[in-house]
């Protein structure tokens, strides 16, 4: 037992010193830091401030390139914010001036990837720069240094309190995916600073030194964790800062939104009506939209002020052709509406009404020769329901085969098989496959666990029945087929057509700037909702189907009320007789009423604690529903973004500062 211990404890120190020497080896496969990592903030008298990265990497492993996501939007914290009544900072519009190589030339836009994305799982959105240097993979010793630098504009990201504008900005990105080594950041501000108001947070323990030179405070750091943030908050109030103003406009404006350039510096598309952070001044708006002539507006605004403008792009030559035929291509859609309505409903008429149907029901005494109640119940409504079925198990139970004695009151009950008198009738085919069903080689079931072994047998039944009534010539094809075959076309309809609307929809909005021919697809949609509609009625009855749907009313009429009908006494016998007919039809109780005062024996193919009949009749309203909700359920049971940002969120007018409150950080890093 003791050299057992020993080997165990030896092997466990082994593996502990592989892992000792192995997990860094794989930690060190695929790693990076920062040797230097710059941010130089330049705060404008025009209320916009510039952001310059220059990040510095040295790789370890095989990289593909560097990326820098800038947080837009996030939804955390701005409730946050608003629960404990703070200032959060944001972004109003972020605009791109810029992406360099590591001697400062700025790079083609082909050279990079700029989009927006929303983070499903957080609902924070990203503004996200991404640069693919080495697209099969670059194997990396961690000695040559790679140079990622970006800058980029912010409109309307000074929070006005009071109207006082604060810079409120997280300087480091929350996750930056390594170390920094070296870390600087530099704010520049129009008119010099004073140091004594500039604060620092961090929810991280960050060390760093804070001096003022000229116009220009900076804040150093060394060895930064890969995670942790550094938001820097200044008021502005003595800076002499302007408050920016507005820009909406009205007109005939793409469905899309438009996209517009302030000054020659392209702010994004998307636009919807207005334009916020517009700095005080003289500015050129010039919107543009894929296909249509661009617009060029000259503007003037005041500190605060709101402008509004008319923008109205007219298309160019061949999106007008376009247009053109999208309006006909709708108009088309538009008169497919009412013609596939009467498509479908001509398509009824032609091949869904019961052929030869009798005008007058006459009452019959007696249900229709040959047609057992499970194919009564199906004929009726032109579905085999389990009600049928049930229905065919008390008939079987009253002509001897069965007998049906109550475990637990209108839960369970036990069926047991009988050998019938010489007189009973003999079982046609469905009900000796029934009978099959559901003894197999036993003698007894409980219904509680038939749905172990006739759920499966149950669907097979069900088939048999259908083509029960295609071959006796009530019908020249099966029911069941027959509205699966509408329903399957008005699915693939619908879906086609909803694809289509949304489909051309959203490829004219992207294209033309308007909704493409979307009633082209409403058309289909209609079309589907038509044969979803009718489905149900498209069964039609042959000639003989019509005369015993007939005579299956006439029986029916009589059950419901047979003193109406017949002038000789009613006898206990027909009771039980027709007993399962009227449970088949669902007036089993209507059935009874004209037995309260005849019917005073006992079923001998029933043995229920609940039966009294000397008192009480309606023992088989209360019996039916229960054996039938029994039988139902144990079968059953078994067998079957965008590029703007969240902008400033006042708690009460009053400025509190936090970590990782600011607009702007994200995430920065390689892939």
């Amino acid at each position: 037992m003791k050299i057992r211990y020993l080997v165990t404890f030896i092997l466990g120190l082994f593996l502990w010193g592989v892992l000792l020497v192995v997990q860094p080896q794989i930690a060190e496969a695929r790693s990076f830091y920062y040797p230097d990592y710059r941010v130089t903030i330049e705060i404008n008298e025009d209320s916009t401030f510039d952001v310059t990265e220059r990040l510095t990497y040295l790789f370890t492993g095989e990289y593909r390139g560097v990326r820098a996501q800038i947080k837009l939007a996030d939804p955390n914290r701005d409730q946050y914010c608003l629960q404990n009544g703070l200032t959060c900072g944001g972004i109003g519009r972020i605009a791109l001036l810029g992406v360099f190589d590591a001697e400062g030339e700025q790079l083609s836009a082909d050279q990079y990837s700029l989009y927006t994305e929303v983070d499903e799982d957080t609902e924070i959105s990203y503004f996200t720069i991404e640069r693919e240097l080495w697209p099969d993979g670059r194997e990396f010793d961690g000695t040559e240094p790679v140079v990622f630098e970006f800058k980029y504009r912010l409109y309307g990201s000074l929070g006005w309190i009071n109207e006082r504008p604060y810079f409120y900005w997280n300087a480091l990105a929350e996750e930056r995916g390594g170390q920094i080594k070296s870390g600087r950041v530099d704010i520049v501000f129009p008119k010099t600073p004073d140091l004594d108001l500039l604060e620092v947070y961090s929810s991280s323990t960050i060390y760093y030194d804070a001096a003022q030179q000229g116009k220009t405070i900076t804040i150093e750091v060394e060895d930064v964790p890969s995670v942790g943030d550094l938001t820097v908050a200044y008021d502005l109030s003595a800076i002499g800062i302007s408050q920016p103003g507005k820009l909406t406009f009205t007109g005939r404006l793409p469905f899309w939104g438009l996209g517009a350039k302030l000054d020659g510096v392209d702010l994004g598309s998307g636009l919807e009506g207005a334009l916020d952070g517009v700095p005080a001044g003289k500015h050129k708006v010039e919107f543009y939209f894929p296909g249509y002539v661009n617009q060029v507006n000259e503007i003037d605004v005041a500190s605060g002020q709101v402008v509004h403008i008319d923008v109205s792009l007219q298309p160019e030559a061949g999106t007008l052709i376009l247009i053109v035929l999208n309006v006909l291509l709708n108009l088309a859609g538009l008169v497919a509406i009412p013609f596939v309505g009467w498509f479908v409903y001509s398509k009824w008429r032609r091949e869904g009404k019961d052929k030869d149907m009798p005008q007058t029901i006459i009452p019959l005494y007696s249900p229709p020769e040959g047609v057992a109640p499970y194919l009564l119940g199906s004929i009726k409504d032109e579905k085999v329901d389990f009600q049928d079925v049930t229905g065919s198990i008390i008939d079987l139970a009253y002509r001897g085969y069965i007998k049906i004695k109550e475990v637990t009151p209108n839960t369970n009950y036990s069926l047991h098989r009988q050998e019938p008198g010489a007189k009973a009738k003999p079982l046609n085919e469905i009900e000796s496959q029934l009978m099959t069903d559901l003894f197999g080689d036993n003698d007894e079931v409980e219904t509680k666990a038939l749905g172990l072994t006739f759920a499966l047998k149950y669907k097979m039944l069900e088939k048999k029945i259908y083509q029960e009534m295609v071959t006796k010539g009530y019908f020249t094809k099966s029911p069941e087929a027959i509205r699966n075959k509408f329903y399957g076309y008005g699915i693939g309809l619908f879906i086609l057509g909803i694809a289509g609307a949304i489909g051309t929809g959203i490829l004219g909005a992207a294209t033309l700037g308007i909704p493409g021919p979307v009633l082209l697809g409403l058309a289909l949609v209609v079309f589907g909702l038509g044969y979803l509609g009718v489905a149900p009625h498209m069964p039609a009855k042959t000639s003989l189907g019509s005369k015993t749907f007939a005579d299956i009313l006439g029986f029916k009429m009589y059950l419901h009320t047979a003193e109406r009908f017949r002038l000789q006494k009613l006898g206990p016998d027909e009771f039980e007789r027709y007993l399962s007919y009227a449970v088949v039809f669902g007036i089993e109780k209507e059935w009874a009423e004209k037995f309260k005062d005849i019917y005073t024996g006992q079923p001998e193919w029933l043995e229920s604690s609940n039966v009294n009949t000397l008192t009480d009749i309606y023992w088989i309203s209360r019996f039916s529903r229960g054996f039938s909700q029994s039988m139902t359920t144990s079968v059953m049971s078994s067998g079957s973004g965008s590029a703007r940002g969240s902008g400033w969120t006042s708690g009460g007018g009053s400025f509190g500062g936090f970590s990782g409150g600011g607009g702007g950080g994200g995430s920065r890093g390689a892939f």
